[in-house]
């Protein structure tokens, strides 16, 4: 809260918290103007349900053309996080969410509301295995002499490791109250939950473009497709998805990209396959 921009000019901070969840991370307890979450990802957690929710710092209930309103949903869900007060220039930024959304009619089905809330009830629990997962196929393809990057926050060489070591909760995660203290860095610092750092993760492989799109097309139990948050495993070459133009960056690092979204109840069978795919078909390809 206060002033955040320079120039005396206020910075309205908004979140999309979409890939870590309530479950992992509460930005309005951080400082953060607005939370944005698609729904149709991890809070629905099934692949079946289209949703999006905006959620402000303060739990006022909404009433048109208030313009101090601080609590308002547009697609699915809504609600207030524990902590944290909007500023004014976020509550304004607020008021016309609320405006567009009662004006443009943005309200989700019955039917998806309640596939989101059936989702929900089972977050934390799937947060748990897709972090879990994802950390352990981090670690392998870390280790592996032709993936030349790995960037996954929950390895402890990822430059912002340590930053959200610290701004993680772990109440979902434990069973602590809302609001518990974040937990402190390190393997079981703190009783820091393996599933802590989310399930996304991407590498750059030694090959370059031609490597990585034979990986992502030849991968089995991973499911070349572009989504995230069900219960499948799934791999794309990002670049090709999204096309020559698209992105900021260094372009000729973004094609050796490929993006794991990682699912399913066994950290062994996530690894498997790749580990044949890497040591096996990609030492001739790469060779």
């Amino acid at each position: 809260s206060g002033e955040r921009g320079g120039g005396g000019c206020e910075a309205v901070v908004v979140v999309d918290a979409t890939w870590l969840t309530p479950a992992l991370v509460r930005p309005l307890s951080l400082g953060a103007d607005l939370v944005v979450h698609a729904s149709t990802k991890y809070l629905g957690g099934h692949s079946d349900l289209v949703g999006g929710a905006v959620i402000a710092a303060k739990a006022k209930a909404p009433k048109w053309g208030d313009s101090e309103t601080a609590e308002a949903q547009t697609g699915s869900g809504g609600g207030d996080e524990e902590g944290g007060a909007a500023t004014a220039a976020g509550l304004a930024l607020f008021a016309k969410v609320r405006q567009v959304q009662c004006a443009a009619g943005a309200v989700q089905s019955p039917l998806d509301a309640w596939l989101t809330l059936r989702g929900m009830r089972s977050l934390g629990a799937r947060m748990r295995v897709h972090g879990s997962n994802a950390l352990s196929v981090a670690r392998y393809l870390a280790s592996h002499p032709k993936v030349k990057a790995v960037h996954y926050p929950g390895l402890e060489d990822h430059p912002g490791h340590d930053t959200m070591a610290k701004q993680i909760t772990r109440s979902a995660l434990s069973g602590a109250p809302p609001g518990s203290r974040p937990v402190a860095s390190g393997p079981g610092a703190g009783g820091l939950a393996p599933g802590g750092f989310g399930g996304m993760l991407s590498m750059e492989l030694v090959g370059g473009r031609a490597a990585a799109v034979a990986v992502a097309a030849n991968l089995r139990v991973f499911t070349r497709a572009t989504s995230l948050g069900g219960t499948e495993s799934l791999v794309e070459h990002r670049r090709s998805a999204d096309g020559a133009g698209t992105g900021g960056g260094d372009g000729r690092k973004m094609v050796r990209v490929i993006l794991f979204s990682c699912a399913g109840p066994s950290n062994n069978e996530r690894i498997e396959p790749i580990s044949l795919m890497m040591d096996g078909w990609m030492d001739g390809w790469m060779d």
